[in-house]
């Protein structure tokens, strides 16, 4: 929320460990085990488990956006057979 008085200080990942240590951790584990409750394995981290800084998220953001159009558009084949609605 940009009425949180931390809004203005933090603007990259870098800044989440350095306003609110432990945090980024926390939100790790709660995220890989939050469907181990319904009999489900762990969650597995892509990028080593590492967070992007603000620019590599927006980069495979807007990567992993023209994959979705050039599937849904037909430019790529569905090979996986993914769900596309």
């Amino acid at each position: 929320s940009l009425d949180d008085p931390k809004a203005e200080v933090i603007n990259d990942v870098a800044d989440i460990e350095k306003h609110l240590p432990g945090e980024l951790e926390a939100i790790k584990v709660w995220l890989s085990n939050y469907k181990r409750s319904e009999g489900k394995s762990l969650v597995r981290f892509g990028f080593d488990g590492r967070c992007l800084d603000r620019n590599s998220a927006r980069r495979v953001i807007h990567e992993t956006h023209e994959l979705y159009d050039a599937l849904k558009t037909g430019a790529r084949p569905n090979d996986g057979g993914l769900s596309l609605i």
